[in-house]
């Protein structure tokens, strides 16, 4: 760089041309990572998943993450899960608002439902309830966990009152997971009358463990109160 180059005004104008060639580079390193995600091996998928967290999405692109939500891999479809809750219900709930509206692949529709229940919008609540009697029980599951986003809804308790009765086990655990994180007292008698039911003892004691837990919680507010 000669001594022209570095005068304020060269320097200001270098600036100015790096940030109008800024946007252009970006968009090629998404393109470049989308096709990662599209084509890559497992690893390949989930870290592109992870770096598009970081990169500018057109909605095109944010349509692109929501298919990867069918993703053969668990761990990729976790990671576009989390991409998707990163990037907000501004540009992520409709399209997974839609994905969760087409039904299977199970695996695909759980996904969707768990960030849709992370947005915690209402407009979503009819969509997640309709698929509460799925026969697949990741998608009850799903379910469950979605539920538990709504603590204040009516339709939603119920919902889950019904799957912490379900016959299968993992959708059980879903709705006590759902159920634990509510400080609030019909969830602390929920889990409370359904513990003496639960076939599985480590999933009666996780019951138990919560309604100790937030009891003593509650105990102990009280005692700051006081």
């Amino acid at each position: 760089m000669n001594q022209e180059d570095r005068t304020p005004t060269a320097l200001r104008d270098r600036l100015r041309r790096w940030r109008e060639r800024l946007p252009i580079l970006l968009g090629r390193e998404t393109a470049r990572t989308m096709r990662r995600l599209r084509e890559g091996s497992p690893t390949e998928r989930a870290q592109a998943a992870q770096a598009l967290r970081h990169l500018p999405l057109s909605p095109r692109d944010v349509q692109g993450l929501v298919a990867a939500l069918d993703d053969p891999d668990p761990f990729v479809r976790w990671d576009v899960m989390e991409t998707l809750i990163a990037l907000g219900p501004k540009q992520a709930f409709s399209p997974c608002l839609r994905r969760a509206t087409q039904g299977d692949p199970p695996e695909g529709l759980a996904a969707a439902l768990r960030v849709l229940g992370a947005f915690a919008d209402e407009r979503a609540l009819d969509t997640i309830l309709s698929w509460r009697d799925h026969p697949h029980p990741d998608v009850r599951a799903a379910v469950a966990d979605a539920l538990g986003h709504f603590p204040q809804e009516h339709r939603a308790r119920e919902a889950l009152a019904a799957l912490l009765a379900d016959e299968h086990n993992v959708v059980r655990r879903a709705a006590v997971w759902a159920l634990r994180h509510q400080e609030t007292p019909w969830a602390q008698d929920l889990l409370a009358a359904r513990a003496p039911a639960e076939p599985e003892p480590w999933l009666r004691d996780l019951m138990q463990q919560a309604v100790t837990h937030n009891t003593g919680s509650d105990s102990h507010a009280l005692q700051q109160r006081e």
